[in-house]
């Protein structure tokens, strides 16, 4: 937080604020765990330091990272190592690093994540009762949601390829996985790029 807090001390001397936006995402890890002849690695680590071997190894690792929106930096700022986590128990990490954040004098404006979390936020994606955003928990202003596009689009593609014929187009007309692997056979037996992968 060293760095950050001499982001804020620049930003100030200038006379300006420091916005940010909170990004967190989860990174499949390999589930080994490791014996350096005095600890254990490689079991659940949510930064409580206790190392107990009873935890299960972790499979992920879930990292949080600020990126400056009124200037050009971005700092990683933490890590756990988990195994499966709700949104409740995330929504706990994101409240604590918005009060760091808030305590060195970040302002974050956004926070960029899946969907687990958002409810226990106070942000609601229900499309009948949609609010994209949740107080700050001090100052209470806005943080606004933005949804992770890659983890959109990867959940748009299994639920095409799940439901296959199930989704239609505004015409009722039945939108199949099939034209996505059709247009990526014409691509491979032409010869030509589209930058898509069905697989």
């Amino acid at each position: 937080m060293h760095s950050l807090e001499n982001k804020v001390k620049e930003a100030r001397k200038q006379g300006n604020e420091v916005l940010c936006s909170l990004m967190l995402d989860e990174m499949a890890i390999m589930k080994k765990t490791e014996f350096d002849g005095k600890k254990t690695f490689g079991f659940v680590d949510i930064g409580s330091g206790v190392t107990d071997d009873g935890a299960p190894a972790a499979t992920q690792a879930l990292v949080f990272m600020v990126v400056c929106v009124n200037g050009s930096w971005k700092v990683p700022i933490g890590f756990f190592f988990i195994h499966g986590m709700t949104g409740k128990e995330k929504a706990n990490l994101v409240r604590e690093c918005l009060h760091q954040l808030g305590q060195i004098g970040i302002k974050v404006i956004s926070l960029t994540c899946h969907f687990t979390m958002l409810s226990d936020l106070g942000a609601s994606m229900d499309p009948e009762n949609l609010d994209p955003s949740f107080p700050y928990p001090s100052s209470g202003h806005k943080i606004f949601v933005i949804l992770d596009v890659c983890h959109m689009l990867k959940l748009l593609r299994n639920c095409l390829a799940s439901k296959d014929g199930g989704l239609k187009d505004r015409d009722g007309v039945p939108i199949r996985w099939k034209y996505l692997e059709d247009l990526n056979s014409i691509q491979e037996r032409e010869g030509i790029h589209l930058a898509n992968k069905t697989s």
